[in-house]
C-alpha cells in the first residue's frame, strides 16, 4: 500500500513530539535536578562547574551522597546508609539470622575465648563449647589480633579449619566446620513458680514472635499462668510488626495498641484482635534506659491502656520509625518515615525537644501519665546499688577460673558454684568488694551469677535472676502482696514532676 504523500510529514513530526515528551517525562522523573526549584538549578550548575574544571577526576555522586548522609545525620541519629554488599547482613540481623558457625567471643590476655555456643549451630555440632580457646582459623593465628581482625576473618571461609583448646582439660582439636544459617533467639524465659512467667525480650525481629509463641505454649501446657513478668530492659526495638503481634498477646478485641503518623499526615491505628494467650494475666513490665523503639512502643501501650505496671528506669525515647528504601544500584537509604504515639497520644522522642516535655495524656482508666521525652515507669527502681560491680566481678570470676582450673572442670549445676562462691567468701577472697554488699549471702550470689555466664548453659544462669535482679525480685513481691491492677492506680500523678524537679 503507497503511503500518502501529505500524511507522511505529519506522522514523522508527531513521532518526534511524543519520543520527545516521553523523554522529558522520564529525565523529569529520574533525575532530582529537574526541576523549576532555583535552589536545585543553582547545585547543578555548581556540579556541573566542578565536573568540568576540577583538577583532578572525582565521583561527585559519592562526595553528594557522604554530605548529605552527614548532614541528615546531625538532625536524625538514626539514618544511616547501605551499600548493596553489605545490605544483606543487615536483613539478615532484622530477620534474627546470621550466616556463621555460632559463636559469641571475647578477647582475654591476648587470647580468644568463646563465651556463648549457640544452640543446633554448626559450632555446637562441632563440639565447641563455652570458654573454649580459638587459636587458629584457618592455619592463622588468633593470637594477638584485634576484635575486628579476628571479626573479618571469621567471615572470609565458608567452610574453615578451627584449632580449639578446651579451656578447663587443656586438650586441642583441630574442628571442621561448615557455616550455616544461625537463627538468634530473642526469648529468654522460665517459669517464677506460684503461677508467674518471666520472659525477656532481647529484640524484636522478625522471628521473635515465633520464639515468644512457642516459649508461652511450654510454659502454659506445664502450668497455670496468671502473672507475667515482661522484662525489656536493654531492648533497642526492631520491627513495629513484631512488637504488635506480641502485644495482641495481652489484649482484648478493639483496643488501640500504637498510631502511626507520617510527614503527609496519613495515619494508621493498630488495633488488638483478641487472638493472644495473656488477656487475663496480671503484667508487670521491666525497663530501663536502654529500652528504645519497638520496646517502648510495647510498653507505652500496655501503660496508656492500664494493662501493665512499669517499673525500673525512664526509658531511650524513641517515638520515630524508619523504612528501608532501595536507592541506586541496589543501595538502601534506612530513613525516618514517621511518628508512633501510645494510645492516649503521647509522643516520647527525645529528639522532640531540648528540654522535659511535661504535657500530660489521659490513660484509658483515667490516670495521668506524662511526656518526657521518654516514658516514665509507674514506680521506680534503681535495682541494687551493687549493679555496677557485675562487670568486675566477671572478670574477677574469670581470672579464678583461670587459675583454679580443677575446681571448675566438672561443674554442672548452680549449687556447685555457690558452694565454690561461698567458700571464695569465706576466705576473704572478695574482701575488697565486700563494703558495697549489704549481705555475705548477696556476694555469694553475685560471684556464682558470674561463674554461671561463663560456665553453664543460657537456661541454668539465667535462673540467678530470681536471686540477685532486685528490679525482677521487686516485681514478684508486687504480685505476692497486691494487685497489680491497685497499684497502677496508686501512682502519684505528679510523681513524674517530683522527679525530674529533683
Amino acid at each position: 500500500m503507497k503511503q500518502n504523500k501529505t500524511t507522511l510529514p505529519l506522522i514523522i513530526f508527531l513521532s518526534i513530539a511524543i519520543g520527545f515528551s516521553i523523554g522529558r517525562f522520564v529525565y523529569k522523573s529520574e533525575n532530582i535536578f529537574y526541576t523549576q526549584n532555583k535552589e536545585y538549578r543553582n547545585l547543578r550548575a555548581l556540579i556541573n562547574i566542578v565536573e568540568e574544571n576540577y583538577a583532578d577526576q572525582i565521583n561527585v555522586f559519592n562526595f553528594l551522597k557522604e554530605a548529605l548522609m552527614i548532614k541528615l545525620k546531625t538532625i536524625d541519629p538514626y539514618i544511616s546508609f547501605y551499600e548493596a554488599t553489605e545490605y544483606d547482613n543487615v536483613k539478615n540481623e532484622i530477620n534474627g539470622e546470621f550466616e556463621g558457625i555460632g559463636i559469641r567471643y571475647f578477647i582475654y590476655n591476648d587470647t580468644v575465648l568463646v563465651s556463648d555456643v549457640f544452640p543446633n549451630s554448626p559450632a555446637e555440632r562441632g563440639g565447641i563449647k563455652k570458654l573454649d580457646k580459638i587459636i587458629s582459623f584457618n592455619n592463622q593465628s588468633t593470637c594477638g589480633l584485634s576484635i575486628d581482625s579476628i571479626s573479618t576473618l571469621f567471615s572470609n571461609d565458608d567452610n574453615p579449619t578451627i584449632s580449639t583448646i578446651s579451656f578447663l582439660n587443656q586438650l586441642q582439636k583441630n574442628i571442621n566446620i561448615e557455616k550455616g544459617t544461625i537463627q538468634f533467639n530473642t526469648v529468654k524465659y522460665f517459669y517464677c513458680g506460684k503461677n508467674t512467667a518471666y520472659f525477656k525480650v532481647t529484640a524484636f525481629h522478625s522471628n521473635t514472635y515465633d520464639f515468644f509463641k512457642e516459649a508461652a505454649e511450654e510454659l502454659t501446657s506445664k502450668y497455670i499462668i496468671d502473672n507475667i513478668i515482661l522484662d525489656l530492659r536493654d531492648n533497642p526495638g526492631g520491627l513495629l510488626s513484631s512488637a504488635i503481634d506480641i502485644l495482641d498477646d495481652f489484649f482484648e478485641k478493639g483496643d488501640t495498641l500504637t498510631v502511626t503518623e507520617t510527614k503527609t499526615g496519613s495515619q494508621e491505628i493498630y488495633l488488638s484482635t483478641a487472638n493472644g494467650m495473656f488477656k487475663k494475666a496480671n503484667v508487670i513490665i521491666l525497663i530501663n534506659g536502654s529500652t528504645a523503639s519497638a520496646a517502648e512502643l510495647v510498653t507505652l501501650a500496655m501503660q496508656d491502656n492500664d494493662r501493665a505496671l512499669v517499673i525500673g528506669t525512664k526509658s531511650y525515647g524513641k517515638g520515630v520509625f524508619q523504612q528501608d528504601i532501595p536507592f541506586v544500584r541496589g543501595d538502601i537509604v534506612h530513613l525516618t518515615k514517621g511518628k508512633y504515639y501510645g494510645p492516649s497520644g503521647r509522643w516520647i522522642d527525645t529528639q522532640s525537644d531540648k528540654l522535659y516535655n511535661f504535657k500530660f495524656y489521659k490513660t484509658k482508666g483515667g490516670r495521668y501519665v506524662a511526656a518526657q521525652n521518654a516514658i516514665v515507669p509507674d514506680i521506680y527502681n534503681y535495682g541494687s546499688n551493687n549493679d555496677f560491680l557485675y562487670g568486675i566481678f566477671d572478670e574477677y570470676c574469670l581470672e579464678f577460673i583461670f587459675k583454679y582450673k580443677n575446681k571448675f572442670r566438672n561443674i554442672t549445676n548452680e549449687q556447685e558454684l555457690l558452694t565454690i562462691a561461698n567458700s571464695i567468701v569465706d576466705t576473704g577472697g572478695v574482701k575488697i568488694y565486700k563494703e558495697y554488699f549489704d549481705k555475705d549471702s548477696l556476694v555469694v550470689k553475685t560471684l556464682a551469677f558470674s561463674f554461671a555466664k561463663y560456665l553453664l548453659p543460657d537456661s541454668t544462669y539465667l535462673h540467678f535472676t530470681k536471686q540477685i535482679d532486685s528490679v525482677y525480685l521487686n516485681a514478684i513481691k508486687i504480685f505476692e502482696t497486691s494487685s497489680v491492677y491497685d497499684e497502677i492506680f496508686k501512682t502519684d500523678t505528679l510523681q513524674p514532676y517530683i522527679f525530674f524537679m529533683d
